[in-house]
């Protein structure tokens, strides 16, 4: 699916494509240094407080986007869940996350 956005800046924005593919979204544009492509396991979540708008929360950084037509709340379903599963099977996958006293990969323990 493909939707036409603006991306908004602090000095005016961009326009371009949001491009939702299987393994993640893209933010084609022309102007140069601000096209952008998450994979699902680079986004935290998403957010849609309204038909119009889009923000899209990865872990280094954050985009708004203005819609030029509304997103389908099956497609803003299907992206959560995508987001949500491949978080969940990076949590599977990670090591346990060290607390005081635990032992981590190096033998040392984690409060040192």
């Amino acid at each position: 699916m493909i939707i036409a956005a603006h991306h908004r800046t602090l000095t005016h924005g961009t326009n371009g494509v949001l491009r939702f593919r299987g393994d993640g979204i893209d933010y084609v544009t022309s102007t140069a240094g601000d096209s952008r492509s998450w994979r699902w396991a680079d986004l935290e979540t998403v957010s849609n407080p309204d038909p119009w708008h889009l923000f899209v929360f990865g872990y280094r950084d954050t985009y708004a986007f203005d819609l030029k037509q509304q997103i389908s709340r099956k497609m803003l379903n299907h992206i959560s869940d995508e987001i949500w599963a491949h978080n969940q099977n990076e949590l599977k996958a990670a090591p346990e996350a060290l607390t005081p006293g635990t032992t981590g990969h190096n033998g040392r323990r984690g409060d040192e």
